[in-house]
């Protein structure tokens, strides 16, 4: 990660574009599964020791996601739509759902979805975590 914070916020409407920005963002490949006009925002909030993902589509897909081998994906319920299906688990309002190092996973949405994610180094959520119940 870098060490310089950063806020970026990217449109698009071509399927594509947004997979290339999903790849980017340490993820895997991206299959629009719906049909319609494709819209999407994807916000990246880059700290030090983090990272934050949020994205919003109005089409339904699934997505390939590979977690960088030192790293833990962090995944929370956002907005009203229905929620995305993890490993074929619909997240429920309220659950944090995690995928370890290493790990590979798939999102699968049935429509408009809005998703967010915390890529976090284990080392430091280890370290957080020690802090918290000290």
């Amino acid at each position: 990660m870098d060490d310089v914070p950063e806020s970026v916020t990217s449109f698009f409407t071509e399927p594509a574009d947004f997979a290339a920005a999903l790849e980017n963002e340490g993820g895997g490949s991206l299959i629009i599964t719906g049909h319609g006009r494709f819209r999407a925002r994807l916000t990246r909030v880059a700290l030090v020791h983090l990272r934050l993902l949020a994205g919003e589509e109005s089409l339904s897909r699934i997505a390939f996601v590979t977690v960088p081998d030192h790293m833990i994906l962090i995944v929370l319920q956002s907005g009203s739509h229905p929620a995305p299906f993890w490993g074929g688990i619909v997240m429920q309002a309220g659950e944090i759902i995690t995928v370890g190092p290493g790990s590979r996973a798939y999102m699968r949405t049935d429509g408009a979805c809005r998703w967010t994610t915390i890529l976090v180094p284990v080392r430091d959520l280890a370290r957080y975590g020690r802090e918290m119940v000290a």
